[in-house]
């Protein structure tokens, strides 16, 4: 038994030995043993494994595990929501414009023990500006278009377009810088960065593929000169006979049935 520092042991002996009041006692020095710290240790499984990236969000959902003996979590001094019987945590952090450096740090009951695990997530909310020197080149209704990047230095993506208006439909994308697409457009091209800005679409160059179409009264300024074009050099449509189109006539039936 150990008493005020002092370890007692009491020795029952075979035969008897020289000592009155029974069986001889003798003491050496001890030491308590402090109990065990408990578990804290804590980990960041998202977003992205834990790892730092880049995001053009204002807030992201932090999350991760926690081990038996933690009872609270904070993230930058903020308490976050822990289910301490599945051993999980989660916190929604707004995220300032740049860098934001968050330190996840758990604690026991009584806070003397802790755990700390930390991620570094870079706010990017500006897109790129737009590419230029969009051109291109038509052959067989298909056309290969090429472009010059943005100066941004992150940008990963582009998103090919056929524009109507002010509004688009997405065709392909690409993360070089040329694109092989079908029709005559007007095609414009969108570029996006590693936080997931896309560049104005109604700022992107625009091409159309321009043709001579054949016909007098079709001239190859006009928009659907290159698909009159197209449809000629495959038997499709012959015009009037006297070198026009008619682009304004009436389909007949027999027309329309090629």
């Amino acid at each position: 038994v150990c008493l005020n520092g002092q370890q007692s042991h009491t020795v029952v002996a075979a035969a008897p030995m020289s000592c009155s009041g029974g069986s001889p006692v003798f003491t050496q020095a001890c030491s308590s043993v402090p109990a065990p710290s408990p578990n804290v240790t804590i980990t960041i499984n998202s977003p992205k494994g834990g790892e730092a990236f880049t995001t053009r969000a204002s807030s992201v959902e932090l999350g991760g595990t926690v081990a038996s003996g933690a009872t609270t979590v904070e993230v930058n001094g903020k308490p976050a929501t822990i289910d301490a019987a599945s051993h999980v945590w989660h916190y929604r952090a707004k995220l300032d414009e740049g860098d934001n450096t968050l330190v996840v740090r758990s604690y026991n009951t009584d806070r003397s023990s802790n755990a700390s695990a930390s991620i570094t997530i870079t706010r990017d909310s500006t897109a790129p500006g737009p590419v230029s020197n969009l051109r291109g080149q038509f052959n067989d209704a298909q056309v290969h278009l090429t472009w010059q990047s943005p100066g941004d230095d992150d940008v990963k993506t582009y998103h090919v377009y056929r524009v109507t208006g002010t509004t688009g439909i997405e065709l392909t994308t690409t993360h070089s810088t040329e694109a092989t697409v079908r029709g005559i457009g007007p095609f414009a091209v969108t570029a996006e960065d590693t936080a997931g800005n896309e560049s104005d679409l109604a700022d992107a160059p625009r091409f159309t593929v321009t043709r001579d179409s054949g016909f007098s009264d079709v001239p190859s300024t006009q928009s659907a000169s290159a698909a009159i074009a197209m449809l000629r050099e495959h038997g499709i449509v012959q015009g009037r006979g006297d070198g026009t189109f008619d682009p304004n006539g009436l389909v007949s039936r027999a027309e329309f049935a090629k």
